[in-house]
């Protein structure tokens, strides 16, 4: 994925959401406002998922380095660094993630699903 591109499209989302007016009464411009809310909020996901993939490398407890570092339980740690392993594992959901056409939710259920798995069905 060109960081460029995505990091420019990041940029210009933020622009708008932080200067948008809450006393705003055009439906057009909140949704579009809502829009952009959600794109942030996955691109920050899949950054999110970058952290925690990175401190795994360098910590043999990411999970609690990660809840402590953003004040999460740990649960919620986990799932951010198993979600981390798949995006890893599979570089078209993390692009995916990273342009907002998913969110964590959609990596979740996904991971869930490969859980359940058998390893050999995993493939």
């Amino acid at each position: 994925m060109d960081r460029t591109r995505v990091d420019t499209g990041v940029e210009a989302r933020l622009a708008r959401v932080a200067s948008f007016d809450a006393s705003c009464r055009d439906r057009a411009a909140i949704v579009a406002a809502a829009q952009d809310v959600a794109h942030l909020r996955r691109w920050l996901e899949a950054r999110n998922a970058a952290v925690a993939g990175a401190l795994a490398a360098v910590s043999s407890y990411p999970e609690q380095a990660l809840a402590e570092a953003v004040r999460v339980p740990v649960r919620e740690a986990e799932r951010i660094v198993e979600r981390s392993a798949l995006v890893a594992a599979v570089p078209a959901l993390a692009d995916a993630l990273e342009a907002g056409a998913v969110d964590a939710g959609h990596v979740d259920v996904l991971n869930r699903s490969l859980r359940s798995l058998e390893p050999e069905q995993r493939q």
